[in-house]
C-alpha cells in the first residue's frame, strides 16, 4: 500500500542550506552604508540571542494565537 502525503516540510535554515554572507555581515554592511561601524560577529551574536528569545512568542498552533494578522503584528514588533 502506497502512502499518500498532503505536505512535506523541510527545516532549511542551517540544516539544508546556510546563508552566506551571514546575517551579521549583511547587517554590518547596511549599517556601514549609514555611517555606523559595527563588528559582524557582534551583530551576529546579538541577532541570535534576540532571535532565541523572540521566536518563543511566534504565533503558532502551540499555545499562541495564530492568524495572518497575528504573524504580521509579530514581525512588525
Amino acid at each position: 500500500m502506497a502512502l499518500r502525503y498532503d505536505a512535506v516540510l523541510f527545516d532549511v535554515g542551517q540544516t539544508l542550506m546556510r546563508v552566506e554572507p551571514s546575517v551579521g555581515h549583511v547587517y554590518a554592511g547596511v549599517a556601514r552604508r549609514h555611517g555606523v561601524e559595527a563588528a559582524p560577529e557582534a551583530i551576529e551574536r546579538a541577532f541570535r540571542e534576540f532571535w532565541q528569545t523572540k521566536r518563543r512568542t511566534f504565533p503558532d498552533n502551540l499555545g499562541h494565537p495564530s492568524s495572518e494578522e497575528a504573524e504580521r503584528a509579530w514581525w512588525r514588533e
